[in-house]
């Protein structure tokens, strides 16, 4: 059976053309639009908000991480036929939404504003948006909507 027979469409999809999607956005941002890559941790009002060249200096190595994970994406798990290629990224990518999350979370603590009543639409909503990805990778790891030999479930 062919891996993309094995792999659910959701998964599929996700994986193959919604993360590149969401990778090449970053790219973007971090080289052309700094301050929307910035902004679900430090408001453009803040004092930490400005962008310094030490915050484009980090942001354009981020930019050159997504831009490579996109690639890796739309080629690499295309390509393969090996599975374990496919749990073994999802789950280096899990580990980076967790870093993601971890470090909103510092940045809204640094300021004092670590609360649903505190945040921002803009911090909020990226949360919920790394968190649903992280879901699905996780998702992804475990199995769900797999079979014990791999094949995809069918619903009746």
């Amino acid at each position: 059976m062919s891996l993309r027979a094995q792999i659910p469409s959701v998964y599929w999809y996700f994986c193959t053309l919604i993360d590149p999607l969401l990778s090449l956005s970053a790219v973007y941002m971090n080289y052309f639009q700094s301050s929307l890559f910035m902004d679900p941790g430090f408001a453009a009002s803040s004092p930490y908000g400005k962008i310094t060249p030490s915050h484009l200096f980090l942001m354009h190595q981020f930019g050159g991480t997504f831009a490579a994970w996109a690639f890796m994406m739309t080629t690499m798990l295309r390509e393969t036929s090996d599975m374990k290629v496919w749990t073994r990224f999802q789950t280096a990518l899990a580990f980076t939404d967790v870093a993601v999350l971890y470090s909103q979370v510092r940045a809204l603590e640094t300021q004092g504003r670590l609360g649903w009543g505190m945040l921002r639409w803009e911090e909020s909503s990226n949360a919920i948006i790394v968190v649903v990805i992280l879901a699905i990778r996780l998702s992804f790891v475990a199995g769900v909507g797999f079979t014990k030999n791999g094949a995809v479930k069918k619903s009746d």
